[in-house]
């Protein structure tokens, strides 16, 4: 896992669980957390995620040789993502899939005996953040994820006044859920900064100090 990424989620990413990542710049996050496992020579499967955008997750650092992108229409879903599931060390979903409850359930399961994680990239979930953490059957998306990660909006750096052109994201990332993370903590990183994905504490950025 990135050294960033450490605060947000303390030990990495805990093989047979789930995870759900949400918010401005949830993307860019699912980049971040990718970039670890499949350096370390993990694989990787996503299904659902025709806007991942793959330049931009190499940038981040994620080796695409052990990525793979699969297309699936909704009625074969639930066949391909149990294969994946099966076959991979994480499994990213995107929104243009929505299982239903049972489905997840299944999927959860599944992935607790074969020791996979479960990568949710849920852009448009319900927010439920002011109400607090609800079990899985009351989360509003059907999920249960064991973490959720919301993306806060980004800050973005690098232009001047009419010139210049961006050049790093600040976003707050808020982590919640069981499992040590029963009350939720914030960091602030860099998604990216100008040295990549970095706690956002004092960077100088060009030439000026932001922090």
């Amino acid at each position: 896992m990135l050294s960033a990424l450490e605060s947000v989620l303390p030990g990495g990413l805990q093989r047979g669980t789930t995870v759900v990542v949400d918010g401005p710049g949830a993307t860019a996050l699912v980049h971040a957390v990718l970039a670890g496992p499949t350096t370390a020579g993990s694989w990787a499967a996503c299904v659902g995620v025709a806007s991942m955008g793959w330049a931009a997750a190499a940038e981040m650092g994620v080796a695409l040789e052990r990525v793979a992108v699969v297309r699936s229409d909704e009625r074969r879903a639930p066949q391909v993502l149990a294969a994946l599931v099966d076959a991979f060390d994480v499994v990213v979903i995107g929104d243009e899939h929505r299982p239903d409850r049972s489905e997840i359930r299944r999927l959860q399961s599944r992935a607790r005996e074969r020791g996979a994680v479960l990568l949710r990239l849920a852009r448009s979930v319900p927010d439920f953040w002011a109400s607090g953490y609800r079990d899985r059957e009351q989360d509003g998306d059907g999920w249960g994820a064991d973490v959720r990660l919301k993306c806060g909006p980004p800050t973005w750096s690098g232009t001047g006044q009419g010139w210049g052109h961006l050049t790093a994201r600040r976003t707050t990332v808020t982590a919640r859920g069981r499992r040590g993370f029963d009350r939720p903590h914030r960091v602030d990183l860099w998604l990216p900064g100008p040295d990549g994905v970095a706690i956002a504490d004092v960077v100088t950025i060009a030439g000026r100090r932001v922090g």
